[in-house]
């Protein structure tokens, strides 16, 4: 049976600042491991002691990180399925912000941010393939050759592999067209 209950009514009453995540019997039910996460350092000395006299067991409290909680608990990320370090992945991975712009993503930390308040695992799983996809790409703002004429790469779509130029086409004029990254590199010729 769960003493989770039990547990954060104890917490609540010396109003300690902690948030309990799980609590596990050992084997034998001599021990009781809890986690929780907390802001920051939490005394629990008296808290011990009154879980021991309570529970009438030894009792462990480990404080987690909150990628830890989100591996535990688990929970939905932003694209609407199960948390990646919770479905697969084996451990949470290191991100960085090269990867979410590489990837098109908004910097702001409410669309790259995980449950656990860090970068999304999810973009170190698919930087490899943004990487392999991006290598040909040209630079954004680089003048290219295009069957239409000289242009300036304006946007580059990684996952849809095109590419969209400004092409100029009089003095003040001038048109933007998208091609593939094939047909720019020579692979295969424009489709009308």
């Amino acid at each position: 049976k769960s003493m989770i209950p039990v547990i954060e009514e104890k917490v609540k009453n010396l109003n300690l600042n902690m948030n309990v995540t799980s609590a596990e019997y050992s084997f034998d039910e001599t021990k009781i491991t809890i986690n929780f996460t907390s802001e920051g350092r939490v005394d629990f000395r008296e808290l011990l002691k009154v879980l021991a006299y309570t529970l009438k067991c030894k009792i462990e409290l480990r404080q987690i990180g909150a990628r830890d909680e989100v591996l535990k608990v688990g929970g939905l990320g932003l694209c609407g399925s199960e948390c990646c370090c919770t479905r697969f992945l084996a451990e949470p991975t290191h991100t960085n912000v090269k990867m979410a712009k590489l990837q098109g993503l908004s910097l702001n930390p409410a669309k790259t941010g995980g449950l656990c308040g860090r970068m999304m695992c999810c973009l170190a799983y698919e930087d490899p393939i943004y990487r392999e996809l991006n290598k040909d790409m040209p630079e954004v703002g680089k003048k290219i050759q295009t069957p239409e004429g000289e242009g300036t790469v304006t946007y580059n779509d990684i996952l849809g592999q095109t590419v969209t130029v400004k092409i100029f086409t009089g003095e003040n004029s001038y048109k933007l067209k998208e091609f593939s990254l094939d047909t720019l590199l020579g692979r295969v010729p424009e489709k009308e």
